[in-house]
């Protein structure tokens, strides 16, 4: 068979009648033949007999071909050697051959350190597990009794004549210098070219793979050679021993892999964690599969590990503190962990850190997160004595490094986190008591040295100078500031710390920076740094701080009862956990006693920086006990909370309603689509589609728990990609998705995704330790996206035959049946998405990943069936899309985007309230653009159940009142609402409303989704929330139990709490009522801050009443993100020349602008719209109107007779200061008055 550069394949050669061999195409049509050339290899030509090229034998036991100006075009599997030969465990006086035939067969290898002492072994075959049937046929040359540090030659021969060669070299003995490398996560290992060449300049004794060498899974064979054959040539020439990840996790690792392993090294029961020693280092390669796959899927979705799970855990951890406290390992230099799952992991950090450095492990190599990162010990004792080093990965070239602000954690979690980046690989050098690691990562020009990173087997040594302390005197529980210059003096790498004897115990100052904010700061050999950090005193009396030979007495004296708040824990809902769907928002904090005697703490709850309600609590001194407060937000926003003088934390309250479209389900089973965002229609051949933009365009099917997967499945999806992700980006985006994260683990009943190789993964989660089980398109199928192009994906799988996937009607991948068998979690409950998911670690709290990965393109019909299609049903679907087509009883979801199945129209009825006195004024603020309306009608009742009397608006964009005293009096009111969205090919419109305020007497206001609740919704309306798009580094807060008498303090959406007492308050209420400006959350309006452009404009646009359906387009400024509230705006504000770009393509919206700029803008907008103001102000010169730049003097001289603009304190115009939002909001308001608007 032959393949080109890239593994596809492409045709076949057979036996020629006169010799040498005929080509053939993948069709079967002849193309060329080749003969024996005189020099060796084959002399290739084409069909008409001219000469195109030549071809000779690879390290592969392949063919190489080459063009007929040399270039390398592709190559020939001869059909021997599947794997290998590579090398495995090296010893001093041992090395072990492994290779792979395709049929058992003699073989033997040749090998020795010259021709003349040549020695040939005859290798048997050693049958190991079945593939496709078939068993392995292994063979491994276990070569005993070899020189140390010496370099051996072999030649693998086979009876059909194949041959293999290579060399090697055996570990040194008492060496003072070893070399290895580092790679991780090489999957397809696009790298594999450049890292080869590096390898081959390192020369190593040997390389560490910490894991995951295949795209897919260790249950796929046919993926493992994306290592083994791919690699390059230091496979036969250079040692690797690995670790298992998680993707490469399985029987077929354990017959590549662990088998020789655990029979050489040292090992645990299982073989997967093996020890060895060479030259002054001890190695530790540990399998993190026990905890970080296995524990990690039992405990998805809140449950727990089982007794065996938990056995397995403690057996692997158990087995490495055991091999720490041998004598090898205590008489190394260094010693060396490895493993797959990293410190940033949860149950690596939560098992592993205290046996590493309990057992003195100088530094961990990992992989998983395709990230590099280097982490010091949290314990201030160890530091960097103990490094964890994350390896980047080796699939995709690329590298960079950041080492973060001096003064600020690169972070929030991780304060010993010292550095973040990219790379490839790691070369690692251990000479003369150091041991040294480069990483390095692809440029443009080729592989380079990110980053340089020492340790000393001596440890870190710090020195100190220009200590102090300070002040003399603090009262009780007060700090002192320790300030110093700390100097690494040693030969490694070493983190600056500084312990203080306080009357002689150990107090220790390890993270230094902004509060709140600090880290630990690494220093290399010969850096400084001054650094201080607070020291809390707390016993009364005098207290010597010495720091190095620095000494200082402090006295601390009584204090009176003082109160500190901390550990600030929020929820929303009294539930056992966090209810995002509440607007009550619960609060608890520790209250301390700091002082010397007891006392009473009031206790203030504070709400966007206001102080809404308090408690008061006796606490003796030194005592800490916890206080709880509840508060009813009064609208949908952004909160601020803290109590006391703890830290601040902010919860989101969800408070409007809005259109939501619904794809109505063919499958006849009711599981409607819902779209979120804004996709438009789009066609295609198959019928109409969604164009999604990649930010917050999707579709969610709720689960209506009315089908289960229990043995087979299918999805489908219709899809045109626009493009893959790259950079930084997250892949694994979503054709199809049902579950609480796309990765990590079982929390997927199944998914379809893109990666950033163009290769589409398809997955099942099994209710077990190990129950992710998927597979990935197969480039030698011809698998893998094809851009710009409509394609039906479709992945099924079943128990008996495995997984097959498709695109169009072409097979595109296949995995084996597993090897287990488990019930398939269904994850009811969770909903199916399609272009959007959650992804990465389960958040089990949350029910949801981590972080979420959106899908670029358009999608079109998607079908979900309960078992798995044959490639011949999957044939007549896409021959007749529009049919049910085959298996249409186990269709359970089938979504078509033609205008006819989309439901537009919603109806929101709220709940009867009650009111005092007659009808008067219905206030609403609703978002109603381009073809999107809504139409509210307020209705009466005096039994809560019979209209009495109504009254419908047309609901207008923004903030409006509606006379409604012609209504009368009753008992109860009402709100109903019709809800009209559009999605159309040139745009997709929704109605949105933020809030209703109806004045009968008392006033009813319902501004949060609870208050919504309370009420109905029918067909096409619902809810957003933007919350699906933040990211989340931990789960909600552990809040405990809510008290039975929490009294919940209603918050008053009457007035913004930032602008009591402001000069501007009352402009600010009469602009926020003409809802031309909104706040910067539901309770503060930020007066003082800055106006930005985009601010600006949109204020403007909004004054003029603009029609903005037609600008809400992609910008032609490249800053302006079509998303934004200001996108139109500024479209608007552009096309009519109020406002300029600040060049062609760019039109910085968060800049802030100044009050000549205002002034100019302000000027541009009169003209434009036409609006007349008199200008009967005088025009005095300011103080400082030289200042006034040209271009903005005539602007400024009209505004200020127009009244708009007058000056500042002094008589200054203050030209180049900034327009506050207060300023720009008194301006609107003069203008309002002036125009009669």
């Amino acid at each position: 068979m032959h393949y080109d550069e890239k593994g596809r394949k492409i045709g076949e050669s057979r036996p020629g009648f006169f010799g040498g061999e005929v080509h053939y195409d993948a069709k079967g049509h002849k193309v060329g033949e080749s003969q024996p050339g005189l020099f060796g290899g084959n002399v290739n030509y084409d069909a008409n007999g001219h000469r195109v090229g030549r071809t000779e034998n690879s390290f592969f036991g392949s063919q190489v071909h080459y063009d007929s100006k040399g270039h390398k075009i592709g190559r020939t599997d001869t059909g021997s050697f599947l794997t290998g030969p590579y090398l495995m465990t090296p010893k001093t006086n041992g090395m072990v051959v492994v290779w792979e035939l395709d049929k058992p067969m003699k073989s033997t290898i040749t090998y020795g350190t010259s021709d003349a002492d040549k020695k040939t072994l005859e290798v048997p075959v050693e049958e190991g597990e079945k593939f496709k049937g078939e068993s392995m046929h292994m063979y491994r040359a276990r070569l005993t009794d070899l020189t140390p540090g010496t370099t051996y030659t072999y030649k693998v021969e086979t009876e059909d004549g194949q041959t293999m060669e290579g060399h090697f070299r055996t570990l040194p003995e008492n060496s003072n210098e070893i070399r290895f490398v580092v790679v991780s996560d090489s999957h397809r290992f696009e790298t594999a070219t450049k890292v080869s060449d590096m390898i081959a300049q390192f020369d190593p004794d040997f390389i560490l793979h910490t894991g995951d060498m295949v795209e897919g899974t260790g249950s796929q064979k046919d993926q493992f050679p994306y290592w083994f054959q791919n690699v390059g040539s230091f496979l036969h020439n250079v040692p690797v021993i690995y670790n298992s990840g998680n993707h490469d996790y399985g029987v077929y690792f354990d017959e590549y892999v662990t088998k020789v392993q655990k029979e050489q090294y040292k090992s645990n029961k299982t073989g997967r964690n093996v020890a060895f020693d060479c030259g002054p280092v001890h190695f530790d390669m540990l399998d993190s599969n026990p905890w970080s796959l296995f524990e990690l899927n039992s405990t998805a979705g809140g449950g727990e590990a089982d007794a065996a799970t938990k056995a397995v855990v403690n057996e692997s951890l158990d087995w490495l503190k055991a091999d720490l406290a041998t004598d090898d390992a205590k008489k190394a230099d260094f010693r060396v962990v490895t493993m797959h799952h990293p410190f940033e992991d949860d149950l690596t950090r939560k098992y592993v850190p205290s046996i590493v450095e309990n057992g003195n492990v100088n530094i961990m190599f990992s992989g998983h997160t395709h990230l590099y990162s280097r982490y010091a010990s949290a314990d201030p004792k160890r530091g960097a004595d103990t490094l964890y080093v994350t390896q980047g990965d080796a699939r995709i070239g690329d590298g960079k490094i950041d080492t973060g602000k001096p003064d600020q954690r690169l972070n929030d979690n991780y304060p010993n986190l010292l550095a973040t980046g990219k790379g490839d690989m790691l070369e690692v050098t251990v000479k003369d008591g150091l041991l040294t690691y480069k990483n390095l990562g692809l440029s443009s020009d080729g592989e380079k040295v990110f980053e340089t990173v020492t340790l000393s087997k001596d440890g870190a040594k710090l020195a100190y100078s220009d200590i102090s302390i300070t002040p003399d005197t603090v009262q009780s529980n007060g700090t002192v500031t320790v300030s110093a210059k700390v100097t690494n003096v040693g030969k490694g790498l070493a983190t600056a710390s500084m312990c203080v004897k306080d009357n002689g115990t150990d107090r220790w100052l390890y993270e230094f920076g902004k509060s709140g904010k600090e880290r630990v700061v690494g220093l290399n050999p010969g850096e400084s740094v001054t650094l201080s950090a607070p020291l809390t005193l707390s016993a009364l009396g005098t207290h010597t701080l010495k720091l190095d030979s620095y000494t200082k007495t402090v006295n601390v004296t009584f204090r009176k009862a003082t109160y500190a708040y901390s550990n600030l824990r929020l929820q929303l809902g009294s539930g056992t956990v966090s209810e995002p769907t509440s607007d009550v928002i619960y609060a608890k904090a520790d209250v301390q006693n700091i002082g010397n005697e007891d006392g009473t703490a009031e206790a203030v709850l504070y709400i966007n920086g206001a102080a809404v309600t308090s408690q008061k609590t006796a606490l003796k001194a030194g005592e800490t006990r916890t206080v709880e407060f509840a508060y009813k937000a009064p609208a949908g926003g952004s909160y601020t909370v803290k109590v006391g003088n703890s830290a601040e934390k902010t919860v989101a309250v969800l408070g409007s309603i809005q259109g939501t479209p619904i794809v109505k389900d063919k499958s006849g089973k009711g599981n409607d689509g819902i779209i979120r965002g804004n996709p438009t229609l789009v066609k295609y051949n198959g019928g109409w589609g969604l164009s999604l933009d990649g930010v917050d365009d999707y579709v969610e099917i709720p689960d209506n728990k009315n089908y289960v997967v229990d043995n087979g499945v299918t999805g489908m999806v219709w899809a045109n990609i626009d493009r893959l992700a790259t950079g930084d980006e997250w892949d694994h985006n979503p054709l199809l998705m049902k579950g609480a994260s796309i990765s990590y683990g079982t929390n997927y009943l199944f998914r379809m995704a893109v990666r950033k190789t163009g290769m589409v993964t398809y997955g099942i989660g099994f209710n077990n330790d190990n129950g992710e089980y998927f597979w990935n398109d197969d480039e030698n199928m011809g698998g893998g996206v094809t851009l710009g192009k409509w394609v039906q994906y479709t992945g099924g799988f079943d128990r008996a035959t495995g997984g097959d996937s498709y695109e169009d009607t072409k097979a595109s991948g296949h995995t084996d049946a597993p090897a287990f068998d488990s019930e398939i979690r269904n994850w009811e409950g969770k909903s199916m998405y399609s272009g959007f998911a959650f992804h990465r670690h389960l958040l089990t709290g949350r029910g949801r990943g981590k972080t979420h990965t959106m899908l670029t393109g358009d999608i079109g019909q998607l079908r979900f069936y309960t078992t798995k299609l044959t490639a011949e049903e999957n044939k007549q679907i896409y021959a007749n899309p529009t049919a049910k087509g085959p298996e249409s009883d186990k269709l359970v979801v089938w979504l078509d985007y033609a205008p006819e199945n989309i439901v537009t129209k919603g109806t929101h009825t709220t709940e009867w309230r009650a009111m005092t006195g007659s009808a008067a004024q219905f206030t609403y603020n609703a978002e109603i653009t381009g073809a999107a309306s809504a139409t509210a009608t307020v209705e009466t009742s005096d039994d809560g159940k019979t209209v009495k009397a109504s009254q419908s608006a047309e609901l207008k964009n923004g903030k409006n009142t509606v006379d409604i005293s012609a209504l009368g009096s009753a008992k109860y009111v009402r709100v109903t609402t019709v809800l009209n969205s559009s999605v159309a090919e040139k745009s997709t419109d929704i109605p949105v409303i933020n809030s209703y305020s109806i004045k009968a007497g008392n006033t009813n206001i319902w501004a949060t989704l609870a208050d919504w609740n309370e009420g109905t919704f029918t067909d096409a309306v619902g809810y957003e929330s933007d919350d699906v798009f933040n990211d989340y580094s931990v789960d909600y807060d552990n809040y405990g139990t809510v008290g039975k008498n929490v009294k919940v303090v209603e918050g008053t959406a009457s007035t913004f709490t930032d602008i009591a007492g402001h000069w501007a308050k009352d402009a600010i209420e009469y602009v926020t009522d003409k809802a031309l400006f909104n706040g910067t959350t539901a309770t503060t309006f930020s007066p003082n801050e800055g106006m930005t452009r985009g601010m600006f404009v949109t204020v403007l646009g909004r004054m003029a009443g603009a029609d903005i359906s037609a600008y809400n387009t992609q910008s032609q400024f490249a800053d302006v993100d079509s998303k934004m509230y200001y996108n139109a705006y500024v479209n608007w504000a552009a096309a009519n020349k109020i406002v300029s770009g600040v060049d062609a393509s760019h039109f910085n919206p968060n800049a802030l602008i100044t009050r000549e700029q205002a002034a100019v803008i302000m000027d541009n907008y009169l003209t434009t719209t036409g609006t007349k103001v008199e200008e009967t102000g005088s025009a005095a010169a300011f103080a400082d109107s030289a200042s006034i730049r040209a271009y903005a003097k005539d602007a400024v001289t009209r505004m200020q007779k127009a009244g708009l603009l007058s000056g500042k304190s002094g008589n200054r115009f203050d030209p180049q200061g900034t327009a506050t939002r207060a300023q720009v909001a008194v301006i609107m308001q003069k203008l309002c008055e002036k125009t009669g608007k």
